[in-house]
């Protein structure tokens, strides 16, 4: 838990459901700031492979860049190259959008009162 601020250094947490030992499951992670959820423009963050079959969970941890409004994409996929998007049968997309703090610096010196 804790407040979210740009710059913060925050934890990605994805439960995935691996086939077989996971040996041919990815997940891809992106994010985008671009302020326009309509058209992200997505950047490349890094690929996880699941530890084993059945459930997993992946952490990863995620400097969250400049801008106050940010969504996270994990592309869940079988095979294949890492992409913002696979099609297929076996592949998932989802989102998380979330605003966080501004990281501001004050200028006025503290009183004593």
């Amino acid at each position: 838990g804790g407040v979210m601020m740009e710059g913060s250094t925050v934890e990605i947490v994805a439960t995935v459901w691996a086939w077989s030992d996971g040996s041919e499951d990815y997940l891809d992670l992106y994010y985008s700031n671009s302020g326009d959820l309509s058209n992200p423009n997505w950047v490349y963050i890094e690929t996880n492979q699941p530890s084993g079959g059945n459930e997993q969970t992946i952490v990863v941890q995620f400097d969250l860049p400049p801008g106050l409004n940010h969504v996270i994409r994990g592309n869940y996929r079988w095979r294949g190259s890492p992409s913002p998007c696979t099609a297929g049968s076996w592949a998932d997309a989802d989102d998380l959008a979330f605003t966080v703090y501004p990281l501001t610096v004050s200028t006025i010196p503290p009183t004593v009162s």
